[in-house]
């Protein structure tokens, strides 16, 4: 899967992601559901972050999912539950169900002077991973396309944008297959942990598509979505 970029109290980290072309609409496993991240949820989040992640997120990053509305808005988990209980309301909170992916977002009001330009709201991707027995399942497109749906209903959000680090082509080519492209030149030293530290700006443009049920952002069946930043 893919990965991006960082908050006011967290540097950015690295963008890791295969996938393979996409072609038409794929659906989730019935055992897994994309959820809001709760608090029930965050050590989960956490430890899959940190296993996932070259950056070590500080507490402020997790505690501004359920202190602020908008980013709270645009996390969310994948949640896997054994077969007896996935269907269930509540299920992610029963014995056995455990977070397998997540993605966190934040809200911007652009002013057309940060990378990928642009005037109104964007969605900046900041984290996104999903564990290694979990991907080719298209979860973290599920994870991608249901954030990107609830910043242009809630929030009028009119593109999204991620970092990718520069020697990252399968992330690179996941997001390209999801509609977004590279904007502007390389962001030397962009990733301070890695080496070579520049990074890509990719864009994607939001609309009205964006809204629309439970549509996925490319994917099909054997997708490679993997950790993403």
């Amino acid at each position: 899967m893919p990965p991006t970029s960082l908050t006011p109290m967290a540097e950015p980290s690295a963008s890791t992601a295969t996938s393979t072309p996409s072609k038409g609409r794929s659906r989730l496993p019935a055992s897994i559901r994309i959820a809001p991240c709760l608090p029930a949820h965050m050590p989960a989040l956490r430890r899959l972050n940190a296993l996932l992640l070259p950056v070590r997120y500080p507490d402020g990053f997790y505690d501004e999912i359920t202190g602020d509305q908008a980013v709270g808005a645009l996390t969310r988990v994948a949640v896997w539950a054994p077969a007896d209980v996935a269907g269930r309301e509540g299920g992610e909170g029963l014995e056995g169900a455990k977070v397998v992916g997540g993605i966190r977002c934040r809200l911007e009001h652009a002013d057309g002077e940060e990378e990928g330009g642009g005037g109104g709201p964007r969605i900046y991707v900041q984290t996104l991973a999903v564990l290694a027995p979990y991907r080719g399942l298209s979860v973290a497109t599920h994870l991608l396309t249901s954030v990107l749906r609830s910043g242009v209903r809630a929030f009028g959000a009119q593109e999204a944008y991620a970092h990718v680090w520069e020697r990252n082509e399968d992330a690179l080519r996941w997001y390209e297959e999801r509609g977004f492209a590279r904007a502007g030149g390389l962001v030397e030293g962009y990733y301070r942990r890695l080496k070579p530290g520049g990074a890509w700006v990719v864009r994607r443009v939001l609309g009205v598509q964006d809204t629309l049920g439970d549509e996925v952002l490319g994917g099909q069946e054997g997708d490679q979505d993997e950790k993403q930043r």
